[in-house]
């Protein structure tokens, strides 16, 4: 009797979770128009490449500058800033925001706009404290986290291209 109790809810649960449309991260459902595309505006061994190149290829994409039928991503800037959000009494900086900020646009082989212009942010707070050892790892982790945001939002973009 028990466990069929401990069966009925974990039934009612997992009908909630499946009703409210919760699914796990998967790979990002692309249009048939695009399979093959050219990064373009950042050198191809940087760190934002690599990981923009490696999302593509995860997600059923070709990365290549060859093939006729491609779009085209041209990364228009990447920036980092840092600002301070709240100084101790004794004048040292407490909090910081970490924000990255991503421009990019999207086109075709003959040059026409399939996205005109498009900014992506992520920010994040970062706690400064001078006690702690290890935070300029912590800083760079956090960069780096950033920086997996605003390819996930690119990947949405291009997935809602038609």
């Amino acid at each position: 009797m028990r466990r069929t109790g401990l069966q009925s809810v974990l039934a009612i649960v997992l009908m909630v979770i499946a009703g409210c449309g919760f699914q796990l991260r998967g790979t990002t459902l692309f249009s048939d128009n695009i399979q093959v595309v050219e990064i373009k505006g950042i050198p191809v061994n940087s760190p934002l490449s690599v990981e923009l190149t490696s999302a593509l290829i995860q997600n059923g994409l070709t990365v290549s500058t060859t093939t006729a039928e491609r779009i085209i991503v041209t990364i228009l800037s990447y920036d980092t800033q840092r600002t301070v959000l709240s100084v101790g009494t004794d004048a040292k900086v407490n909090e910081y925001e970490l924000r990255r900020q991503l421009s990019f646009s999207v086109s075709n082989p003959q040059g026409e706009q399939l996205l005109t212009r498009q900014v992506l942010n992520a920010s994040q707070d970062f706690q400064e404290d001078e006690a702690v050892l290890g935070r300029e790892a912590e800083q760079a982790l956090i960069e780096s986290q950033l920086q997996s945001t605003l390819i996930q939002q690119l990947l949405r973009r291009l997935a809602a291209i038609q």
